[in-house]
């Protein structure tokens, strides 16, 4: 009875640390470039998690980090400090309701919360542009690989694509589509496969997936 009840306290103790693990890590997509990020142990990065997904747009700064002031109402726990340098990849909390990444290292005499860190940021300058640009986070699940999400989304196709009056989603299954212009608001939004895109200006616009397994996935869609 005892040898029972300390495997099920380990298995259960391992459930947990996965569980833990998991909500320590985010994957953040810019375009079709995905990096994941670390996050601190702290209040702040366990009230970012409890935003995600999150698809937002951000704005440029100064040539090195990309911001977003969440919606009136919305605020982070704060334990600001000067962290005298910032590294590429840092991503942090300006105030209490600015969220930033960035993308160049360099001394700074402003202060932040710490949320996270980017673990690999090879090609997260050429991903995050010069200019706005459109990212989303979400919880990242340890048990895959960057590799294996690559693989799990060229699964998902959208055709066709170009799209003229519509496009279809093949490959996976879904709660909801969400279609996103450049200035990150959304412009259609379904449940369907199909999705009329008749009334849509021409241009280019992202498309978030949110699956049936609680993650999400996102694809470049040119209307003509």
């Amino acid at each position: 009875m005892n040898r029972i009840l300390i495997y099920i306290l380990i298995v259960f103790s391992i459930g947990i640390n996965r569980l833990n693990a998991q909500s320590q890590s985010v994957k953040i997509t810019v375009g079709t470039s995905e990096f994941i990020a670390t996050l601190e142990n702290n209040p702040t990065a366990n009230a970012f998690v409890q935003l995600l997904p999150l698809t937002i747009n951000m704005s440029e700064l100064g040539g090195v980090e990309k911001y977003y002031y969440f919606p009136s109402g919305i605020t982070l726990p704060t334990n600001a400090s000067n962290p005298g340098t910032i590294q590429t990849g840092d991503l942090m909390l300006y105030g209490n309701n600015c969220l930033v990444l960035f993308y160049a290292t360099f001394n700074t005499s402003y202060s932040y919360t710490k949320i996270g860190k980017i673990d690999n940021v090879t090609g997260l300058v050429t991903a995050l542009g010069t200019g706005n640009v459109i990212v989303t986070y979400e919880l990242y699940n340890p048990a895959m690989s960057v590799n294996d999400w690559e693989v799990k989304n060229n699964l998902v196709q959208v055709s066709p694509n170009p799209a003229t009056d519509y496009f279809q989603i093949s490959g996976v299954e879904f709660n909801q589509l969400s279609l996103y212009d450049m200035n990150g608001k959304v412009v259609n939004q379904s449940k369907q496969n199909t999705v009329s895109t008749s009334n849509i200006p021409s241009g280019v616009y992202f498309l978030k997936i949110d699956t049936k397994q609680h993650e999400t996935i996102s694809k470049k869609i040119i209307v003509k």
